[in-house]
């Protein structure tokens, strides 16, 4: 499987490669997967940090209930988000096992019947 940053970097000769294999891959799909999941990656690890920076600031001491509360809504919108991140990741990885790598230059474009 090739690397996102890689087809991020490429996407011309990517496209080329799934074009000369005949794929069934659709880049753009892929980029906007990605793109997604790469969004809501972030806000998950933005709300973990909160949520382990309360966690630091509770030791030692009783959790007040505001704290409590602030633990609470964090814990039920990492959840929230997880949940809209699953579907994107299960189709993240089906569509990027679809990329075939690049051809080698040397090699020519056609199929089986071509030779």
């Amino acid at each position: 499987m090739l690397d996102i940053n890689y087809i991020r970097e490429n996407r011309e000769a990517v496209q080329k490669g799934i074009d000369d294999k005949q794929a069934k891959a659709d880049l753009n799909a892929i980029l906007k997967l990605d793109e997604q999941r790469r969004e809501l990656v972030t806000q998950v690890e933005q709300l973990r940090a909160e949520r382990n920076e309360l966690v630091a600031n509770m030791k030692g001491s009783k959790p007040s209930d505001d704290q409590i509360a602030k633990g609470k809504e964090l814990k039920e919108s990492i959840a929230e988000l997880e949940e809209k991140l699953r579907p994107i990741e299960a189709d993240y990885k089906t569509e990027m096992q679809r990329v075939p790598n690049p051809p080698s230059d040397d090699v020519p474009v056609g199929d089986e019947e071509d030779s």
